[in-house]
């Protein structure tokens, strides 16, 4: 993802990876659902730890007409996760680490 310079780039370099991801939670599920965010979130976190992203700038410089597509909800999916990993301390990492 650093290879890409626009914020749009960025964003449709992350759709593609959590359709990827999505795709994949979906072929080793028992049913032909999509996956939920509740299975979905703490996947796109794990990603984001993995891959360490940098400058990611999308939040400053994101086209709005965008927002209110599958890139806006991607976009939401990312910046939750980012949050998440924002306000994590080391001690609640230990209990999450148990519920994987």
């Amino acid at each position: 993802m650093d290879i890409k310079q626009t914020p749009s780039q960025k964003l449709e370099c992350l759709l593609e990876c959590t359709k990827t991801m999505t795709e994949i939670l979906k072929l080793s599920s028992n049913n032909d659902e999509a996956a939920s965010a509740d299975v979905t979130l703490p996947n796109l976190i794990y990603i984001l730890i993995k891959s360490k992203p940098k400058r990611i700038f999308i939040k400053v410089f994101k086209n709005q007409n965008k927002m209110l597509s599958e890139q806006g909800y991607c976009f939401v999916q990312i910046q939750g996760a980012l949050k998440f990993l924002e306000n994590l301390n080391w001690n609640e990492l230990n209990q999450y680490i148990y519920l994987i």
